[in-house]
């Protein structure tokens, strides 16, 4: 049993809905908890039920990190990212991806070429990414 430390109340733990890997640290909202996963992508689970709210799969990892050696994998280990309702997440696969915050579907995905590795970051209509080989990119909307 858990309690609070600051409330003093119990905590219940819940089971996830499926066996996954998670790899990232978790965005959590006020409806779901969003995370990458070392081998099967981008995963949301429902904030109150912790079921699959919904998927989008990377694609294969461009390279394999420890303990991730084994093949396919679709590697996810940056922390996600929202704004304006959608989710921003690099991937092993070296594609930034723009994800539907409601529904998983990818609206977009920028093939940098090289695995993503660090977390993207979001200021204003820009949003600031690094690669694994040093490079800095800049993205902004109109």
């Amino acid at each position: 049993m858990d309690i609070e430390p600051q409330t003093g109340k119990v905590l219940q733990q819940k089971e996830l809905s499926a066996n996954l890997d998670v790899t990232s640290t978790p965005l959590v909202t006020e409806q779901e908890i969003v995370f990458g996963t070392a081998d099967r992508g981008v995963f949301a689970l429902d904030k109150s039920t912790l079921f699959n709210k919904w998927k989008a799969e990377t694609s294969p990892s461009l390279v394999y990190t420890a303990p991730y050696s084994s093949t396919p994998q679709a590697g996810v280990e940056t922390s996600p990212v929202a704004s304006q309702g959608v989710v921003y997440i690099g991937a092993s696969d070296g594609y930034l991806y723009a994800i539907d915050q409601a529904t998983g579907i990818i609206k977009e995905k920028y093939n940098l070429g090289v695995p993503v590795f660090s977390t993207v970051a979001v200021s204003d209509n820009r949003m600031i990414v690094c690669d694994f080989a040093g490079n800095v990119y800049c993205f902004a909307s109109k």
